[in-house]
């Protein structure tokens, strides 16, 4: 009877959550501390974030330095050493955050601004919410690597569809037009998974997406209108949906996903 009635309220906690938990773990070795935070629901995409940490010379960096990242990383089809820039004033949030995690929620928090990443239990969408107060200029950058390791640049064939175009990326960076959704994928293989972005166009002032290095890094970049702002990242395993399935469902559900953006009630 005692294990039944503890099993009672592990599951009652665990439902009062939105049955979502994220587990954390944590391994520190020499100057590095490695996180990795595993979103546990039945989504049918299985999130994982990485948050590295690196100290050198009394300075402590996060991710890859290189990427002039958040250091948040993210699996299936993005950088997992730093998917997401943030620039507030001009200045890229690159220092190692305050991190909360509570239900379906991960917080990040730093001096100039703070992040809302929610995992909605049965989505595959994750909610995002960035608030700088105050600040004149908000930018965000979006890093991903749908693809694989060429040997050569000529060998890349990075492209960004949107609800407007498909682009080739070899041919030059897309300026954007206004749309909502954005999907970064490989034209020969997306053995990693396929990025996605959905914004809305409102809070957007101007917007580019380009494809560049042999490793196949399809970056985007957009400034917003204000220092309140929100988004969407989905990422997509090919186990899940296809390119071309994906691009469809897009297409046909785009605004309703941006409708679900518009209305989203982070806590």
């Amino acid at each position: 009877m005692k294990k039944t009635t503890v099993f009672l309220c592990v599951c009652a906690a665990f439902c009062a959550f939105g049955a979502v938990n994220i587990e954390h773990k944590q391994n520190k070795k020499a100057n590095r501390e490695y996180n990795n935070f595993r979103i546990l629901n039945s989504a049918p995409v299985k999130y994982n974030i990485d948050y590295n940490i690196s100290e050198r010379k009394g300075v402590k960096t996060v991710g890859d330095r290189s990427s002039s990242s958040t250091g948040i990383g993210l699996n299936y089809g993005w950088y997992n050493s730093g998917c997401l820039r943030i620039f507030v004033n001009g200045k890229t949030l690159n220092t190692p955050a305050k991190i909360d995690r509570k239900g379906d929620t991960l917080t990040f928090t730093w001096t100039e601004a703070v992040l809302k990443m929610t995992f909605p239990e049965g989505s595959d969408r994750i909610y995002c919410h960035v608030s700088a107060p105050g600040a004149k200029n908000v930018k965000l950058g979006f890093l991903g690597m749908p693809g694989f390791l060429a040997k050569r640049k000529s060998e890349m064939k990075s492209y960004v569809s949107s609800s407007k175009v498909n682009h080739f990326l070899n041919d030059g960076k897309y300026i954007t037009q206004g749309e909502s959704w954005f999907m970064l994928y490989d034209g020969e293989v997306n053995k990693r998974g396929i990025p996605v972005v959905i914004l809305d166009p409102a809070e957007v002032k101007s917007g580019e997406v380009t494809g560049g290095a042999k490793r196949l890094l399809i970056v985007a970049r957009f400034s917003m209108k204000k220092s309140d702002c929100r988004f969407i990242l989905m990422g997509i395993p090919s186990g899940h949906k296809d390119a071309e399935t994906l691009y469809e469902d897009l297409k046909a559900n785009g605004g309703k996903y941006l409708e679900s953006l518009k209305k989203f009630q982070f806590k």
